[in-house]
Parts: C-alpha cells; structure tokens; sequence
C-alpha cells in the first residue's frame, strides 16, 4: 500500500496534464482585467469631457452676462453640471461651480475690454474663470475598492465689448507686361 501511495504522488508531480488549463486561467483573467480597465478607462474620459464642455458653457454664458456679476453667476450655475442645471447628468454626481471675477492684461491690451465693475466703473474684472469639481460613479473601480474618482475642470472666458481695431489694407494689382513673363 505505501508503494501504491508513492507511486501515485510521484506520478502526480511528473503528470503534464492539465497545464494549458492553468495557462489559459491566468491569461483569461488578464484579459477580463485589460478590458475592465480599458472600458473605466473610457468612462472616466467620457464623464470628464461633458464636465470640460459644461464647464466651458458655463464660463461663455456667464462672460456674455458681464460686467454684472449678479446675472454671469446666474447663468454660470444654469449652464453648470450640477444636478437639475441645462448640462446636467447622471455621469457626473455632486458638482461644484465657482466663477471667479478677473482683471486679465491680455483681454485688455489685445481684445480692448477695458476692466471694469457693475456700476461702470474701471479697475474691476473683464474675464470670467469657472471652476467646476464633480464626483465620477466607478464601474468597475469597487473592484479594487475605489468607488468614485473626483475630476475638475476650469475654463476661461473674456468679458463682451471689445472694439474692433481698424486694418489699413492696400491692394496693389500689377497689369504690366513685367508680370506676364
């Protein structure tokens, strides 16, 4: 009887059967994982451009409100992905918005939108910066024991008003015969 168990255990170990099952298994299982994470992957990304597109909604709305600070906010929270807003979705849960008034030299010196505040008067703001934070929904994160990721996104937008700067443009047309060789 010993020798039947030691031949057995010895057969066992010297046996190659059943290897391209463990082979297949583990290489199943990497696959299942890439995919798993290349679809998040996308979802995540998916999930972060409609909060850069709100967000950049939000920023134009609320700089065409400009300079009165009561409406652009206004309009900045209506054009937001915060839940029950015009760019809203289930992607994207517990969103922030916050504008933030600036004086920007660039706006001022190339685009000619002076600063200026509510009441007319100068040394204000003339851009508009949007600031939106939300929390993304994991499909496949639990896994790992991360349920959500937190995302930001923050757009920039000038003030209306500028005027328009005066080209001086001169056409020269040459009709003699020096152009026809």
């Amino acid at each position: 009887m010993k020798r039947f168990e030691g031949f057995s255990v010895r057969r066992f170990l010297k046996d190659e059967l059943g290897q391209s099952m463990a082979v297949m298994m583990v290489s199943i299982s990497t696959l299942m994982a890439l995919a798993g994470a290349s679809v998040e992957t996308g979802h995540v990304y998916f999930a972060y451009r409609l909060l850069q597109a709100s967000t950049n909604s939000a920023a134009l709305a609320g700089a065409y409100q400009m300079p009165n600070t009561t409406n652009a906010s206004t309009y900045v929270t209506t054009y937001s992905a915060q839940t029950g807003k015009l760019n809203a979705t289930p992607m994207l849960q517990n969103v922030t918005a916050t504008p933030t008034f600036l004086c920007m030299s660039t706006v001022t010196n190339t685009l000619n939108v002076p600063c200026s505040t509510s009441t007319g008067a100068t040394g204000g703001y003339n851009g508009l910066k949007v600031m939106q934070t939300a929390t993304i929904p994991l499909w496949f994160g639990g896994l790992l024991g991360f349920k959500t990721l937190n995302v930001s996104a923050v757009a920039t937008a000038a003030m209306r008003g500028g005027a328009n700067t005066p080209w001086n443009i001169a056409i020269i047309m040459d009709t003699t015969s020096s152009m026809n060789n």
